[in-house]
């Protein structure tokens, strides 16, 4: 019987040293005055979440070091900082904001206004190899409803 219970113990021993616990990474961020947002387990296909700063509109997330972060960029545990436009709005009317991210930084291109629920086709006059549409891919050329406030965000 001693035999018996020293080969499972053995066994069980044997079967958890195999084992490796997976290290958890995590997403944490600080919305700088904006909606408290919960630290986010990083998972394939993970989405950054975007907070919402009454008046403000998200521009993006920076990493420790200032640098503008997607999700492609991360890989592991990291802490990110809301950038929101230096401008209050008021949202009576639709507004599109036009930045342009480039490796030296953000530039605020355009602000369009129009009415509520108005049609529009930005241009576009810079090189560009990407462009987002309130956080989802935009095809160029493609009409734009005004809706509040509406952010285009062009990588160049």
């Amino acid at each position: 019987m001693k035999k018996l219970v020293l080969v499972l113990m053995l066994i069980v021993t044997l079967a958890s040293c195999g084992k490796k616990e997976e290290k958890k990474e995590y997403i944490t961020y600080d919305t700088d005055g904006g909606e408290k947002l919960e630290p986010q387990l990083i998972t394939d296909g993970f989405k950054l979440l975007v907070p919402d700063k009454e008046g403000y509109v998200f521009i993006g997330w920076k990493d420790d070091e200032g640098n503008y972060v997607s999700e492609n960029d991360i890989k592991s545990s990291i802490h990110l900082t809301a950038e929101y436009s230096n401008e209050k709005f008021h949202f009576t009317e639709g507004y599109l904001i036009i930045i342009n991210i480039t490796d030296s930084g953000t530039n605020y291109l355009n602000l369009i206004r129009g009415k509520e629920s108005e049609k529009i086709v930005p241009t576009i006059d810079i090189d560009y190899y990407r462009l987002i549409l309130d956080g989802k891919p935009y095809e160029y050329g493609t009409e734009i409803v005004l809706k509040g406030t509406r952010k285009l965000v062009i990588y160049s």
